[in-house]
């Protein structure tokens, strides 16, 4: 890869999480990965630069705060997914009705069934209902369709998840033979081992009985098995939640090939160039600090490296450094009430000889913090930038500026006295007898 292209995906995951909120970017490495790996795939001409486009600015809108889902898609005669206004467009549109911010991701694999769907996480309550209702719809096999089951036994059925992945052809066999009614939900997470199946709760018993006889079974023959588990709807459709790695590794054989390339190494060219980057913290003499410095929307602050950074006790955080984020602890917070003030990198900048860093508060906008167990306080409870800094740096702010000037008194006074020593004691030849 050249050096122009590894800029220009560098630059593409930069505008990407430039808007995100600092708690996302604690876990931006999948924001990171997921984008590099797009940004690749265009490069080869595996998907369009649109589909990128809009995965970026699906990003940038939720502040990073989405969640990857993974969804079954009914096929035509020809095998192709049904994707028309009369098929899954369809359903994207009654979801957009609905009020529900989704993004269709670029589709890695065209003939498994499935597509991913990136929800702001603030709708995933009100997706969660649509989910449940169009998985019930895509039920498969048995001896009934899902509503012909739940009509069947007027509601009455229960949820198992059993790890018959690779036998799935064995259940259904069997099932047919002792005549238990049963559906089978789509399998969200192929390769999990498991499949999700409703059964008539009158029926329970005896799915019951003939698993124990399997599991018997393949322990004469040595083999251990798992159990059989009872799940709920909700635990079921979690199995459809994806992170941005599963994502990826939903690629056909063709875009695994093509990704071979650029994974010849613990970190490729591009990731070891973007923590680079993005970990680094320049100095006050950096053009960056004087627009920060200049900008009425923000305050600046004074941490001292000594008793804010290395008395933190979450500033030596690796995943907190590696994420790109710069953690010192709030002034006159200690013990169990200590908090730490998150910020992004790129609003911290290094003075004094490395031992005082000056940082940039948003005015208007609330920074994270996090407590003394580790977890963040609640945003209603945030206070913003303009707030925090009189409420706990104002004060450090103008003792710091005090002790500078005492500090630089002190340095004339010592070098007036050093220069006046001089003056007044003449130099004397040593005799030597």
């Amino acid at each position: 890869m050249s050096e122009r292209d590894t800029q220009q995906i560098i630059m593409a995951v930069q505008k990407a999480t430039v808007l995100m909120d600092p708690v996302f970017k604690l876990t931006a490495a999948g924001a990171a990965l997921l984008i590099t790996y797009l940004a690749r795939m265009v490069k080869e001409h595996k998907i369009k630069k649109g589909e990128f486009k809009n995965v970026q600015e699906f990003m940038k809108a939720t502040d990073g705060q989405y969640n990857i889902v993974n969804v079954p898609v009914p096929t035509t005669a020809e095998g192709l997914k049904w994707l028309g206004s009369e098929g899954f467009g369809k359903e994207m549109d009654s979801l957009r009705e609905m009020g529900v911010r989704v993004q269709l991701m670029p589709d890695l694999n065209k003939s498994d069934g499935f597509e991913q769907l990136m929800i702001q996480s603030d709708d995933m309550e009100l997706f969660s209902g649509w989910y449940e209702r169009y998985l019930q719809r895509q039920m498969r096999g048995g001896e009934h369709l899902t509503q012909d089951l739940q009509n069947l036994t007027n509601g009455k059925t229960t949820l198992v998840s059993i790890p018959f992945e690779e036998n799935e052809s064995k259940l259904v066999h069997d099932f047919e033979k002792l005549g238990i009614n049963y559906s089978i939900l789509p399998d969200l997470n192929v390769g999990d081992g498991e499949i999700q199946i409703m059964v008539a709760s009158s029926d329970i018993d005896t799915v019951k009985y003939w698993y124990g006889m399997y599991q018997n079974d393949q322990l004469a023959k040595g083999n251990e098995v798992k159990d059989m588990n009872y799940v709920n709807m909700e635990d079921y459709t979690q199995t459809g939640n994806m992170t941005e790695e599963e994502y990826i590794n939903t690629a056909s054989p063709e875009l695994q090939k093509t990704n071979e390339k650029y994974e010849n190494r613990e970190y490729g060219e591009v990731e070891n160039s973007i923590i680079k980057q993005e970990n680094r913290i320049r100095s006050t003499e950096d053009v960056a600090y004087e627009q920060y410095h200049n900008n009425p929307g923000f305050t600046e602050i004074t941490i001292n490296k000594e008793t804010l950074v290395e008395k933190s006790s979450f500033a030596q955080n690796e995943k907190i450094k590696e994420s790109g984020l710069f953690a010192s602890r709030i002034p006159t917070t200690y013990g169990k009430d200590e908090q730490t003030l998150i910020l992004p990198n790129e609003q911290v900048f290094l003075t004094d000889d490395g031992k005082t860093y000056i940082a940039f508060l948003e005015k208007d906008k609330s920074p994270l913090v996090m407590l003394a167990n580790g977890m963040p306080v609640s945003v209603t409870e945030r206070k913003n930038g303009e707030k925090l800094f009189r409420d706990y740096y104002d004060k450090v702010e103008r003792e710091f500026y005090k002790k500078e000037q005492l500090s630089h008194t002190a340095n004339k006074v010592q070098e007036s006295a050093k220069s006046m020593a001089t003056e007044k004691i003449p130099s004397v030849p040593i005799k030597i007898k």
